[in-house]
Order: C-alpha cells, then structure tokens, then sequence
C-alpha cells in the first residue's frame, strides 16, 4: 500500500484519504461555482459527501484515488463545452488528451490486475 510505502503507517490510510478527498472537493467546488452559487455549491457538496462515504466506507479502496484525477478530467470536459458554446472554437488542447489518457491508462490498469487475481 502506498501508506506503508511513504513510511506513514497505520494512520497513513487516512492521511491519505484526507488529503485526496480534500483535493477532489476543491476541485468540485471549482466545477459547480462555474454555474451555481457558493451556497448552492456547498449544499451539493453534501450528496456528494454522501456517495464517498457509501463507496469507500472500509477505506483504502483504487477509487478514492483515482477521484481527484476524475474530478480534473470532469472540470477540463466541462471548460471545454462552455468555450465551445462561446465561440464555437474545436480545438482540443493536447495536454487535456494527455490527462485523459493517464486517467484511461491508470484505470485499465487496475482493472487488469484485479481481473488477473479473480481469474488467475
């Protein structure tokens, strides 16, 4: 586990939890304040509160750390539509591809080796 690997023993889980938590909700409050109210904003943050806890409740799960990479695509897409509506400009930005393809990479990659224990 990564944790263990940064020498932060057995309270490392949640450090790291924290800290990748805490990035992925600056980086929703950035996503909804492009549209919503700051009030609004923290009031959607609470479902979304919600389904983290629901999905990574033993803690220590691939997806908790895959959220703040998912949460940068989602604002990247998001910036991307709005310009376009704007003025109508196409133009993808290769380093948004890049991101991307490092989400689609690390997600296959998971999945793969979770595949190869239950099938292997």
């Amino acid at each position: 586990m990564i944790e263990y690997a940064l020498g932060l023993g057995k309270y490392g889980v949640y450090m790291v939890q924290i800290l990748f938590l805490t990035i992925s909700l600056w980086l929703y409050e950035k996503l909804m304040l492009k549209k919503y109210s700051k009030k609004t904003t923290y009031l959607l943050m609470v479902p979304f509160l919600l389904c983290f806890t629901c999905v990574n409740a033993e803690g220590a799960l691939i997806e908790e750390y895959f959220l703040p990479l998912i949460m940068y695509r989602v604002l990247l897409l998001y910036e991307g539509t709005c310009k376009y509506r704007e003025t109508g400009d196409v133009k993808h930005r290769p380093w948004v591809a890049f991101v991307y393809g490092v989400l689609l990479g690390c997600s296959l990659m998971t999945r793969l080796t979770n595949a190869l224990g239950v099938c292997g």
